[in-house]
């Protein structure tokens, strides 16, 4: 136990802590995924990516410990591929698109191509006064961030081979996602679902049942 305690101390960055961090959750059983793909299990959090003072963003991280009562560390998405958080899978992107919040959730993974649900992170900015803007005074800026009522979706074979869900491709990349189930793929053929409806499209393809504000 301790040996590996010490291993995630190596591996881990610490995050100051200030008035833009966002815990996503509280510590539940989860695991990760190391470079290495060794696995650790125990309890896990989500930090969400964060921007700094200085315009620099950070790349989010998780918080583990081997148990309850263990001590926490916190351990960079530089360092990691996957985690888990109870039933809830989320894998490290690599492409340097989405270097600000390089995780993803894994929302559903049955066939070939999976969907991907994923929160987007948006950059800080200084505008209105240009001399202000060059010196970072403060009433012109704001910081960036993750809004967590705001999500986009994407689908692919992988995390590093994604493609973003839109109203144009929604039918027919939506369709290779719930290819093993006709019923489904009857509904958004005949435009029951659309693009801004994927989470209860998601409910259907899972339980079977019509969400009531679905006619």
């Amino acid at each position: 136990m301790r040996t590996i305690f010490l291993l995630l101390c190596i591996l881990s960055v610490t995050v100051t802590a200030h008035s833009q961090s966002k815990r996503f959750d509280k510590f539940v059983p989860g695991s990760f995924v190391d470079t290495t793909n060794k696995v650790y299990t125990g309890y896990v959090s989500w930090t969400l990516a964060d921007q700094n003072i200085f315009g620099k963003g950070k790349g989010g991280c998780i918080s583990y410990k081997e148990n309850k009562d263990a001590d926490f560390v916190y351990v960079s998405t530089n360092f990691m591929k996957s985690f888990t958080m109870e039933a809830d899978t989320f894998m490290v992107i690599k492409n340097k698109d989405f270097k600000l919040n390089p995780i993803i959730k894994i929302v559903l993974s049955k066939n070939p191509e999976k969907l991907y649900s994923y929160l987007p992170y948006t950059p800080g900015g200084n505008y209105g006064n240009p001399t202000a803007a060059m010196n970072g005074l403060p009433g012109y800026s704001f910081a960036g961030g993750i809004d967590l009522n705001y999500s986009v979706f994407y689908t692919g074979p992988d995390a590093e081979h994604l493609t973003r869900v839109t109203k144009e491709n929604f039918a027919e990349l939506l369709s290779k996602v719930m290819a093993d189930k006709p019923e489904v793929l009857a509904r958004i053929s005949n435009q029951t679902f659309d693009h801004k409806h994927i989470g209860d499209l998601v409910k259907y393809y899972k339980t079977g049942e019509l969400p009531k504000n679905v006619k």
